[in-house]
């Protein structure tokens, strides 16, 4: 007993010296002694990452100082991600040591001595124009005799090949700090290329800008519709496009891990196409490809894959047809007449079942949120059956395409992620299905999925994210044709979208590819609509193209997005499909954030109030929230950016940020629960009555919360644990006159036609708002040929007296009741009560 103590006792000691922390001390060199708003990033194995200032300084440069015990990742970045030093991330291991790390701008090396750094710059800026020009920028200014002297440069390819210079335009040749080279030939499209100068190393030449040239369009645009893997009775048909390999080898596996494959060699075809028949009916087996480009040899997942084995990191080969659910081929999708019929739920698919209280056996799974009869504690519907009881016509749900952060391998997995780190975008997450280890069983179940929340009346949407990838230098994308996929500031990859990088849709075959994504799950799934993640770092050309081609598919199918980007974007803000340029969208959406921190507050500043929660001078913004953000001739805030209203989607919560009733509890919190209550039902009335297509998420018709252990809220829950994300099924019971409410509102909504305009005609037409009424008092009437409605959203703390127009009005919606049930009549005048919303029907006019 006593020697099993001591060995224990010993491996502890071992363990605890050997994670020790050491004191890493970084010595950064930039050239030009530009340091402001340059930081570090740095992360060790299974901890958060942080941010790292520069301190101090030495004759080397800049010093930072950190502690680290285990592997340190690192990024020398410039702000909140406006660029990186170098693209790779970089990795040393500190084994208890303190150490000295040196870094020198532009060169991905690091080096543990300072007697050991290269004191060569390299250029800083080194990029093709077009084919016979390339701009440069120095850090060290060279002079040259004329503009033909080119003694001491030299342009070569990766195989080594030397491309003559022609000559060079600069403002002064005595002192060249920026230039243009021109070549004596124009340079292949798809090369490597690398420039050395005096008193430079060579450097990479960077040739993006050559990806959106006609010479390459034309070249390389692939549109056929057969890129990946087609399955016959007696063969099996592969095809890929990588433009840039000098070979492709497909790996055939019997497995999705281990063992060693058959190889097959790729013949390289049009435009950039590889491909190869292979005389065998390969179903079950699964493939990887081989890209030798620049005789390096990289592994990659086929980008087309529409099956994968765990993780995702082989594609597989299935038959489709036998993931069909019985009756799919029959399936009828719920009628949407009009866009702006719609009412818009949003889910995590672990988040609405995982928590005991949902009663629903396959708990985080497809099966879970197609699972019927489930109730919670108090024997309320939940699942699928709450949905329905709500009234809700579309569910959307975040990300359930292959994502990288969970390990499907881990049988009851505790990791969360909401899943915004794509993967492969073809394929649904394993770790929903029942058996990520069968590469047909999660396609089944998505499809079963899809199939009873259409057998329930309620269409399904997916959260699509297209503008960045989990990974950069090492992704898919990049593998197959490597800078192509991505914008590029020099040599960093831009990263408008914060996650590290961002997608260039405006680039032919990557506006190919998101269309042929999203056209697939529309068939092959039935999905009935997109919602487009940061859809503000895609071109307005590519989101038309989108919706052009799926309303071929669905004329009724959804389409829309944020509005925005995380980070700014090398792609001009005039091409963007950002919210001033709604009105060039065709009939796509967005987020409507001017009702949203209208009615709530500043969604980045917890404590900021709003109309309904009490600040003065916000009825404009409402108002250009209830008519659609569409122009009408009575609202004074801002030029309408939506030309139809279904175009706004208005909303006062999402998965990001604080939940509706956590905001409350921060912006509020010297008000009573009740009082808070109040002001989530005026809030909630609001977005519901207002032109255009409602949104919220899940669970706050029951006042979701993601209250931390140790008191406040998580606001950025993407990674957080179950019991801050999943949905409390029990809060139902607690706050049923919350839940009905908002079934109420949502019933009124559908029975009349007069809040769901289809054009601003309409609107401009019918709507008209009340003057003169006190501060934080809107009001206004909705009078067609159909029906005459009045509503009064009253925000103040007090009780405000209305004067009627002529008639008898029905009351259907007050205070503490809303639905399609008539609670009581009135005539000449009416009290709102404090905080509240009252809706009133003219019964003489009414001509349901």
């Amino acid at each position: 007993m006593f020697f099993k103590k001591f060995i224990f006792t010993f491996i502890f000691l071992i363990s605890f010296l050997s994670a020790k922390a050491a004191k890493i001390t970084i010595h950064y060199k930039r050239f030009n002694n530009d340091y402001n708003n340059w930081n570090i990033w740095t992360w060790e194995n299974g901890k958060e990452g942080k941010n790292i200032e520069f301190n101090s300084e030495d004759a080397f440069g800049k010093v930072a100082t950190f502690s680290a015990e285990s592997k340190v990742g690192f990024i020398v970045k410039k702000g909140n991600w406006l660029e990186k030093d170098v693209s790779k991330d970089r990795f040393f291991t500190p084994n208890g040591k303190n150490m000295d790390v040196f870094l020198v701008q532009g060169d991905e090396n690091i080096y543990y001595s300072k007697n050991n750094v290269d004191p060569i710059p390299s250029l800083e800026k080194c990029f093709a124009l077009n084919q016979n020009e390339i701009s440069i920028s120095l850090f060290s200014p060279i002079s040259i005799k004329n503009n033909k002297d080119f003694s001491g440069f030299e342009l070569t390819d990766s195989k080594g090949n030397i491309y003559p210079l022609k000559s060079i335009k600069s403002k002064s040749l005595e002192e060249i700090k920026e230039a243009i080279l021109i070549t004596n030939k124009n340079l292949p499209l798809t090369e490597t290329f690398f420039l050395k100068l005096p008193k430079h190393k060579k450097t990479i030449v960077s040739t993006e800008k050559l990806f959106s040239s006609k010479e390459f369009e034309n070249k390389y645009t692939y549109l056929k519709d057969d890129l990946g893997v087609t399955l016959k009775k007696n063969s099996t048909f592969f095809k890929v496009w990588a433009p840039f390999a000098d070979k492709v080898i497909l790996n055939i596996f019997d497995t999705s891990e281990g063992g060693i494959p058959t190889k097959y060699q790729l013949k390289k075809s049009e435009k950039g196409v590889w491909k190869v028949n292979i005389n065998k009916n390969l179903e079950n087996k699964f493939y990887t490809y081989s890209i030798v480009t620049n005789g390096e040899s990289v592994e990659a997942v086929d980008l087309y894959a529409k099956a994968v084995g765990i993780n995702g990191n082989r594609g597989a080969i299935i038959d489709l047809s036998k993931t069909n659910p019985i009756g799919w081929e029959k399936i009828e999708k719920p009628i949407l007449k009009s866009p702006t019929d719609a009412i818009i739920y949003e889910i995590h698919i672990r988040d609405f079942s995982k928590d005991i209280s949902s009663g629903i056996k396959n708990k985080g799974t497809f099966a879970g949120m197609m699972e019927e009869n489930s109730k919670n504690n108090s024997g309320l519907s939940t699942g699928i059956d709450h949905l329905k009881e709500l009234g809700v016509t579309h569910v959307q749900i975040l990300p359930s395409f292959d994502y990288a952060s969970i390990d499907e391998k881990v049988v009851g997995n505790t990791n969360f992620n909401w899943g915004y780190d794509p993967l492969n975008y073809n394929v649904p997450e394993g770790s929903y299905s029942s058996n990520p280890y069968d590469p047909k069983i999660r396609v089944l179940e998505f499809k079963t999925m899809v199939q009873n929340f259409h057998k329930n009346g309620i269409r399904v949407i997916m959260d699509v994210v297209f503008n960045h990838t989990a990974k950069t230098f090492d992704s898919n994308f990049n593998k197959f044709a490597p800078n192509y996929f991505y914008r590029k500031n020099g040599e960093n990859f831009s990263n408008a979208s914060g996650c590290g990088n961002e997608t260039a849709s405006e680039r032919i075959m990557v506006r190919k590819y998101i269309v042929d994504s999203v056209k697939y799950w529309a068939k092959e799934y039935k999905v009935d609509g997109f919602r487009f993640d940061l859809m503000g770092i895609h071109d307005i050309e590519t989101m038309n193209q989108i919706k052009k081609e799926l309303v071929k598919i669905d004329p009724n199918i959804l389409i829309y997005g944020e509005p925005w980007t995380a980070s700014d974007s090398p792609l001009p803000e005039n091409l963007r499909a950002v919210k001033i340029s709604t009105s060039k969208l065709n009939g796509i959406g967005v987020f409507n954030d001017d009702i949203r921190d209208g009615i709530k507050g500043h969604v980045f500043d917890a404590k900021a109030k709003g109309f309904a929660s009490g600040l003065e001078n916000q009825e404009e913004r409402v108002k250009f929230g209830i008519v659609g953000a569409t122009f009408h001739p009575q609202v004074n805030y801002m030029k309408a950016w939506a030309k139809k209203p279904m175009q706004s989607i208005n909303y006062i919560s999402a998965h990001d940020n604080l939940t509706l009733w956590d905001k409350f509890a921060s912006s509020n919190s010297e008000d009573s629960i009740e009082t808070r209550k109040d002001i989530n039902k005026l809030s909630a009335s609001i977005v519901f009555l207002s032109q255009g297509i409602p949104f919220f998420q899940g669970g706050e018709e029951f006042l979701r919360s993601k209250a931390l252990p140790n008191g406040g809220f998580d606001e950025n829950s993407y990674k957080s644990s179950d019991s801050i994300n999943s949905i409390k099924w029990d809060l139902k019971t607690k706050n049923i006159d919350i839940f009905n409410y908002y079934k109420g509102l949502i019933a009124f909504r559908k029975e009349h036609t007069a809040f769901r305009y289809n054009d601003n005609e309409d609107i401009v037409k019918n709507i008209s708002f009340f003057t003169n009424l006190p501060k934080n008092v809107i009001a206004y009437e909705i009078k067609d040929e159909k029906e005459n409605i009045i509503v009064i959203h009253n925000a103040r703390r007090n009780i405000f007296s209305f004067t009627l127009p002529k008639g008898k009005w029905g009351i259907y919606i007050n205070k503490n009741n809303a639905g399609t049930k008539l609670l009581t009549t009135v005539e000449n005048k009416v009290d709102i009560l404090p905080i509240s919303t009252l809706v009133l029907v003219n019964l003489s006019h009414l001509k349901l």
